[in-house]
């Protein structure tokens, strides 16, 4: 059986994660990246790599430059779903 893990980014994507999980979407596992806090009682796991909150808007460089920055604990953390 293939595993199947939904990665939300920033806040739309947690949204659309709990949307999907809310769904009823099955046999996939959901988790989600950014830099806000996780709402209390969520059951989905959130991974907070970012100091500070990336607001919508700045160029697609600063959003490299995070995920280079980051890239080991973001490796990490996917190497727990290969």
């Amino acid at each position: 059986m293939s595993k199947i893990l939904i990665i939300g980014v920033g806040n739309a994507g947690r949204n659309v994660c709990k949307k999907s999980k809310d769904d009823g979407f099955s046999d996939a596992e959901f988790v989600t990246f950014g830099g806000y806090q996780n709402d209390d009682g969520d059951d989905i796991p959130h991974y907070n790599f970012v100091k500070r909150s990336l607001c919508p808007g700045y160029p697609p460089e600063v959003y490299k430059a995070f995920a280079e920055k980051n890239i080991d604990d973001i490796r990490e953390f996917l190497e727990k779903y290969v």
